[in-house]
């Protein structure tokens, strides 16, 4: 019960203060909404505050004449708005407040005054004040703040008082404290809606509210209010009276809702509270009796689920069912007297919903716990329904099938054929009367809901391979036909995937191969390592160590149930071996020998960007091969190359792109699973996409020029050895999850990728040294911990153990050769190859701090100075029979310190003159941007230091002092401009 007693709500008394303590509504949170007692002394006064007249006050009058009612005022989120900027324009102003707006008035009559049915049960509890419209009320002290960005959470019930109740408890359970809902001695209602919003305002973003309060259940509709709350993405509970459970037209609103807040853009993930599951539940009890009984709002809302009348449902009253004897679908027809009746046949068959599929992808919960998600927790999705007709022929029994899409529930027989339905009719006679189908009445529809639908089958149509929950928490590998567990080869119909042929070609060519016992799977092994990474280097498939590495890693890291976001970006020249690789690492997935070949593969470049999308959503390895340049169309050729970016990044941040549907909703999301290989000619020089790929460049001399080990390895893939070895690893991974649970074998791999990244960052040496090229390289080694372990349990670690550790080691240099890429292709990098190449083209040149005629350098016998000519060349100066001629425009000077050169560049005339011509992340960025690459990848001189801005940061620019000559640009290093160490030995090109 409430913790108020009913003398805490004065100035509110009377029956009205006994409800609102009977309903668990705070006292502050019914003053400061605008509640107020009416007696007959007072309501003249009222009535005319209001604007009322004589004969439209006689209903009000009435309601208090044998004793106290309650004025009860609803205010809209306009009129919310609309009084706190009244509040703040009097305080500005020093006026007294305003009182807020009330869009419409509601009276609670003195129960001795209503009038009582012919049952004796009172009738009119609440009274809406005629001419004035049924609004959608919140309370007045809501912040400003919680109307203009609507709230995480949204709460609708009806009437007011449920309303605070509702209220209330969101306060409590956000922790604001009883005892600051009671209301102070003195205080005014705008005093009390001050203090209540301030409270309000207390509370975390992510734990604020918004309830809303409507007259009836059918009063949610047509309101323009509701163009002020912002239902999309919300949390929206729905708390309606209990006889939703038993009244139809409750539970026919109910479901109109839910199709409003779900449909079109709104997309409200909508909840429905069942108050009849509560303790000590009575008939049409509301929000308020159950919250006052002692329910806490957060069981309440825990236990709401998604599951939502039908808007429209159809034999709602009973009058039709389905005869289990004699098979027939009977209706109800009353005796003309009116006592009793009898049960006619109207079709001769039955009908029932035996089977509902639902297509569907991994949840994120389903990803983190291994559990599949309980139906109920689920949102609406498309699913396809089977419908099993029943009659008798003579004592035998016929069923049929008909399958369509879940709007079969919910349409009659007779337009099963639309094709928003897409039932493919029979061809034959149905049923014992041909001319008694198909059924034409709605009735028959909602009787064949009810009827054996404790017998539906509901199941689950993955739409991806790879680890698929179950529920007992252990889940499979499924990829193909072929479906691993712990105890080894699983039934695929127990599993149902949902993948077929129409939502990706060849997904049979995936699979893994089981061993027949551990010897056979010692064999694979060893056949596989002394393939990919034989003893001997002569016997290599590929010439450099760290190929082997990645491929035998990239075709067991599926393996691992954490998702990969480490693609593998294979570029260099045509027929040097970058499709053969691609099916080396095939070769671990397929369901026999020979499926995968340097000729097929999972995809291709020429596959649509969607497509692709698709494809990385529902395998956990996918190729996409064979990027090459477009020939002369350069514009197609960018195309590609920004969708292959694009699928990169997407994969290795696990997010799919979003996509508006016709009707402008949001359409299937699909992200990436997959480890993503891809191969292409030219290497994007994107640095964000180079630091989030594990590169492998690929050249002459890639393969070895021998036959022999190549011919090897074909002859392994033709026979499936690597498949067996991926088939001994699942099961392994599977037994391990069926011990320890998914969630620590998840968190297990989690922390050995964690491992890996410190070790190869430990061992790597490039300048600035970043750790996210060791992170990626760190993902890709779970394949190689695969391997590891693998070898480690079918006791090969003696044999296997140095090459390895070779492996391993080979891993430290892939990410030192990543992160120097992506270096050699940063923003500064960029920046000053374009100025090296501008200046030794002549396109713009080097000055002298004094603005004298001639070349920079000066002739002399140090280091430089001889050569003096060459320098001067590379500086933007043309030699000539009557001395050197400048090209371009001047674009920095060339001062020296301690004898050693260097540039300090102009900051806008550089960056121009390097940009020009140029469609690329260069240009698309600012000048200061391009500087500060400069000096962020220590390209810039430290000779001298940046100049400080107001606010205490580094400036770009640098000032520079010569024979008392000031220049102020960005200082470089000659040696750094030129690329050497030391003076140039080469003549300018």
């Amino acid at each position: 019960m409430s913790v108020w007693s009913p003398a805490d709500y004065a100035p509110i008394i009377g029956e009205g203060a006994v409800k609102l303590y009977a309903s668990a509504v705070a006292p502050l949170v019914a003053y400061a909404q605008g509640l107020a007692t009416i007696t007959g002394a007072t309501v003249a006064a009222f009535n005319a505050s209001i604007g009322r007249d004589g004969r439209s006050s006689r209903a009000l009058v009435a309601a208090c004449s044998t004793g106290d009612a309650m004025a009860m005022p609803w205010h809209t989120p306009g009129d919310v708005v609309g009084y706190w900027a009244s509040r703040k324009l009097s305080r500005e102003h020093g006026m007294p407040a305003a009182p807020a707006r009330v869009s419409s008035w509601q009276v609670r009559p003195h129960s001795s005054s209503l009038r009582v049915d012919r049952k004796g049960k009172p009738e009119g509890k609440y009274l809406v004040l005629s001419s004035l419209s049924s609004v959608l009320c919140v309370h007045p002290a809501t912040p400003t703040s919680w109307l203009s960005s609507t709230p995480p959470t949204i709460a609708l019930t009806e009437g007011l008082i449920k309303a605070l109740s509702l209220t209330t408890a969101f306060l409590i359970e956000a922790g604001i404290d009883s005892d600051d809902l009671m209301i102070d001695p003195g205080e005014d209602i705008h005093a009390a809606r001050d203090r209540l919003s301030a409270l309000m305002d207390t509370i975390e973003p992510e734990r604020r509210f918004l309830v809303i309060g409507m007259v009836g259940v059918g009063n949610w509709h047509q309101n323009p209010e509701w163009n002020a709350i912002d239902v999309r993405n919300r949390t929206f509970y729905v708390a309606l009276d209990g006889d939703i459970e038993t009244n139809p037209a409750v539970a026919r609103q109910a479901g109109r809702l839910h199709q409003y807040l779900t449909s079109g853009s709104r997309n409200a993930d909508a909840k429905m509270v069942h108050l009849a599951n509560t303790a000590g539940y009575q008939p049409k009890d509301g929000i308020d009796d159950v919250l006052a009984r002692g329910i806490p709002l957060h069981d309440l809302l825990a236990a709401a689920t998604a599951d939502f009348p039908p808007p429209n449902p159809p034999g709602t009253e009973g009058r039709w069912r389905m005869n289990d004897t004699t098979l027939t679908t009977q209706k109800f027809e009353p005796n003309p007297d009116g006592d009793g009746g009898r049960w006619v046949d109207v079709y001769p068959y039955v009908a029932r919903v035996s089977e509902v599929v639902r297509p569907r992808f991994v949840t994120p919960q389903e990803t983190l716990t291994g559990n599949t998600t309980p139906r109920s927790e689920l949102d609406q999705a498309a699913c396809t329904v089977t419908v099993e007709f029943a009659w008798l022929r003579g004592q035998d029994v016929i069923t049929r099938k008909l399958h369509g899409n879940q709007n079969m529930l919910w349409t009659v027989p007779d337009r099963w054929t639309a094709p928003q339905v897409g039932v493919v009719m029979p061809t034959e006679h149905f049923g014992p009367d041909p001319l008694a189908f198909p059924p034409t009445h709605k009735e028959f529809t909602g009787a064949m809901m009810g009827y054996r639908d404790s017998e539906r089958v509901y199941r689950t149509a993955w739409q991806q391979m790879g680890w698929l929950p179950m529920d007992d928490g252990c889940p499979v590998m499924a990829m193909g036909d072929v479906v691993i567990g712990a105890n080894g080869l699983i039934d695929p119909d127990s599993v149902h995937l949902g993948i077929d042929d129409s939502v990706m070609s060849g997904w049979r060519s995936f699979g893994m191969i089981l061993p027949d016992d551990d010897d056979d799977a010692r064999s694979a092994v060893r056949t596989t390592m002394n393939t990919y990474f034989p003893e001997h280097p002569e016997d290599y498939v590929w010439t450099d160590p760290r190929s082997a590495a990645i491929t035998l890693a990239a075709g067991l890291r599926p393996v691992v149930p954490v998702r990969c976001a480490s693609p593998l970006y294979i570029t260099g020249g045509t027929n040097l071996g970058k499709s053969y690789t691609s099916a080396a690492i095939m070769a671990f997935w397929q369901p026999t020998g020979g499926v995968w070949t340097p000729n097929r593969l999972p995809g291709s470049a020429k596959d649509t960007q969607t497509a692709q999308e698709m494809m990385l959503a529902r395998s956990p390895i996918w190729v996409t091969d064979d990027v090459a340049p477009n020939g002369h169309d350069t514009q197609a050729q960018r195309r590609t190359e920004s969708a292959v970016d694009e699928m990169l990044r997407a994969v290795h941040n696990g997010h799919g792109r979003l996509r508006a549907t016709a009707s402008l909703g949001s359409a299937q999301v699909f992200k990436p699973i997959a480890l993503l290989v891809v191969s292409a000619e030219q290497s994007t020089e994107v640095p964000s996409i180079l630091n989030r790929v594990v590169p492998m460049r690929v050249a002459r001399g890639f393969l070895n020029p021998s036959r022999v080990p190549t011919d090897r390895l074909d002859r392994v893939s033709a026979q499936g050895i690597q498949a067996t070895v991926t088939g001994y690893a699942v099961r392994m991974m599977a037994r391990r999850i069926a011990a320890n649970g998914w969630a620590a074998t998840r968190e297990e791999w989690q922390q050995r990728m964690d491992d890996n990244a410190t070790s190869v960052s430990a061992q790597m040496d490039v300048a600035g040294g970043s750790q996210r090229p060791a992170n990626v390289v760190a993902d890709m080694m779970l394949g190689l911990d695969v391997l590891s372990d693998v070898i480690a349990e079918l006791g090969m670690d003696d044999e296997f153990g140095d090459r390895l550790s070779a492996l391993y080691a080979a891993f430290d240099t892939i990410a030192n050769d990543g992160a120097s890429t992506a270096q050699s292709f940063s923003l500064g990098t960029i920046f000053l190859s374009r100025l090296r190449s501008v200046l030794s083209a002549h396109g713009a040149h080097i000055g002298t701090p004094s603005g004298s005629p001639g070349a920079p350098m000066p002739v002399g016998p140090d280091r430089w100075g001889q050569r003096a000519e060459t320098i001067n060349t590379l500086l933007g100066w043309t030699p000539n029979p009557d001395g050197v001629r400048p090209g371009g425009k001047r674009i920095g000077v060339l001062v020296f310190k301690d004898g050693e050169p260097a540039i300090v560049f102009d900051k806008t005339a550089a960056y121009q003159v390097a940009i020009q011509g140029h469609a690329d992340a260069l240009s698309a960025s600012r000048d200061t941007a391009a500087w500060e690459g400069i000096h962020r990848e220590g390209l810039s001189s430290t000779r001298w230091g940046r100049k400080q801005q107001g606010n205490g940061q580094p400036s770009i620019l640098q000032r520079v002092s010569v024979g008392g000559v000031s220049v102020t640009g960005i200082v470089i290093e000659l040696a750094a401009l030129l690329d050497v160490e030391d003076a140039p030995e080469t003549t300018a090109s």
